[in-house]
């Protein structure tokens, strides 16, 4: 005789405990991975606004605040994608004050400590670069033309002076923007990116 036998509460339990289980990995990890683009090289941080003086534009960029986004960067991309570039910051501190979304952001009153001297190259970047260092008052301290490295062996491009925080967009952008030495860029919180496809 062929009888069935009445499922097993306990096992029952524990498979219901493991796909519960599962379910939760998954769906952290789509929640921390869900920033990144189809390439991999989106950022989990929201895009920054960046008014040009005069308030008349915004550029939208991604925010790179930590070492392993800084050292990426735009490398390994053939265009910049949906936004105008990518905004570096090096200190913690620093990429608190200059995120903080829905409000106009000055960043004068950033202290000495909070200033770098790194210096920026273009191993693996497929696309020239406008870099722009900016200091503590929003103002630009030197605009740098960056073409690509294919050979790895990269020039290294270091600041005039220490900066706050550094900006790259597509090369020739920031002579079409009148961005120069001087120019002042106030950071703006979120931005929606552009569907430039």
């Amino acid at each position: 005789m062929n009888e069935k036998r009445p499922p097993n509460p306990r096992l029952l339990w524990i498979g219901g405990a493991l796909v519960f289980v599962a379910l939760g990995l998954l769906t952290a990890l789509l929640l921390l991975g869900g920033g990144r683009g189809e390439d991999g090289h989106g950022l989990p941080n929201p895009p920054l606004g960046i008014l040009l003086e005069g308030g008349t534009s915004q550029l939208c960029v991604e925010l790179a605040d930590d070492a392993s986004e800084r050292a990426l960067g735009l490398s390994g991309r053939d265009s910049i994608g949906d936004y105008d570039g990518m905004a570096f910051v090096f200190s913690g501190d620093a990429a608190v004050a200059l995120a903080a979304v829905g409000s106009e952001i000055s960043p004068s009153s950033a202290p000495e400590s909070l200033l770098v001297s790194t210096p920026f190259w273009m191993r693996d970047t497929r696309i020239p670069l406008d870099l722009m260092f900016v200091g503590a008052d929003g103002r630009v301290r030197g605009v740098v033309t960056m073409n690509p490295c294919p050979d790895g062996n990269c020039a290294s491009f270091p600041p005039p002076e220490p900066y706050l925080y550094a900006v790259e967009l597509p090369a020739g952008w920031a002579r079409e923007f009148g961005i120069s030495t001087g120019t002042v860029l106030r950071l703006a919180g979120n931005c929606l990116p552009f569907d430039r496809d």
